[in-house]
């Protein structure tokens, strides 16, 4: 996840596959925990921030892989959200994106809430991991990707209307749960235009299902 800040080539928020480990950018900067991702198997990732505990933490497959303290404030961002890439453009309006840091693997499931998950729900999603339906909290959803069709674009399931357009003939193949977006780590890409509901300026949690294909290059979303 890329979510940009307008008029420069900065993130909102992150949640990055960086030289094989998962890792975290945004207004507080760089944060890596330090755990490693298998390119063999599926792997869980959430991002959370909660601004009344101040806690900023990293989930992976179920467990606080970072938990570091962070008092914000969240800037304002405007620039769109990014799914399996980044954009070297500064999402100015009008401005076409330029591509990069992407993805080669598979995504499943990409929620964004507007709520910070206790760290008993992020442990329950990845516990749902070996069952043939996701578990998905409607408390503060704001976008759901389940990926079960993939053309030039796909829909968010949450019922909020935040439908990502797809570039680069991304497609489907088998997911954690029925269909996922098969991204090919060179021009594949979904982005979700900068609407204000996913500014995300208070607590929020970003999570996915993910399986790496190949060990791609530092920085990828």
């Amino acid at each position: 996840f890329n979510k940009h800040k307008i008029g420069t080539i900065f993130e909102h928020y992150a949640l990055k596959y960086d030289s094989g480990n998962v890792s975290n950018n945004g207004d507080w900067g760089n944060q890596t925990p330090g755990v490693s991702f298998a390119n063999t198997s599926w792997h869980h990732v959430a991002l959370s921030w909660d601004p009344g505990s101040t806690r900023l933490k990293i989930y992976f497959d179920g467990t606080i892989a970072l938990n570091n303290a962070w008092s914000g404030p969240i800037s304002t961002s405007g620039g769109r959200l990014y799914i399996g890439c980044n954009n070297q453009n500064t999402d100015a309006d009008g401005q076409p994106p330029s591509l990069t840091e992407f993805f080669p693997g598979v995504i499943d499931e990409a929620k964004i809430y507007k709520k910070a998950l206790t760290d008993a729900q992020i442990t329950d999603e990845f516990n749902k991991g070996g069952t043939s339906a996701p578990t998905v909290s409607n408390a503060g959803l704001l976008a759901r990707y389940e990926f079960e069709t993939v053309g030039t674009t796909t829909p968010d399931s949450s019922g909020n209307g935040f439908t990502a357009t797809v570039v680069g003939g991304a497609s489907t193949r088998a997911g954690k749960f029925g269909n996922a977006i098969s991204l090919d780590g060179v021009d594949d890409c979904a982005w979700v235009p900068g609407v204000g509901p996913l500014e995300l300026q208070s607590d929020y949690t970003v999570s996915a299902w993910v399986y790496v294909d190949a060990y791609p290059a530092a920085g990828t979303s």
